[in-house]
């Protein structure tokens, strides 16, 4: 894995536009994270069949390829959790 390479600033930043590149890049993450978070809920609502413009309930299958995916996505955090715990001090 590389580090990150930062293009050249000119002239260089000042505190205040640092602080608002900040604030811009944490805005950014929480949009992200705010689209995940609504993809997930329209998921439950399409199984539940309350989705607008869906007629009826979404046929409920354990073995439809988007419960699969669903499984996959809730078992992703506790594995990424895990990969990256530190290594435990030495004694």
């Amino acid at each position: 894995m590389s580090l990150p390479n930062f293009p050249q600033t000119n002239p260089a930043l000042t505190r205040e536009a640092s602080l608002n590149e900040i604030i811009a890049a944490i805005a950014a993450e929480e949009l992200s994270l705010s689209h995940i978070l609504n993809t997930e809920g329209e998921k439950l609502q399409y199984v539940l069949g309350t989705l607008p413009g869906l007629e009826g309930a979404a046929s409920f299958r354990p073995d439809s390829p988007a419960v699969a995916h669903n499984r996959a996505v809730f078992q992703t955090p506790p594995e990424r959790m895990a990969a990256a715990k530190p290594p435990a001090p030495a004694e």
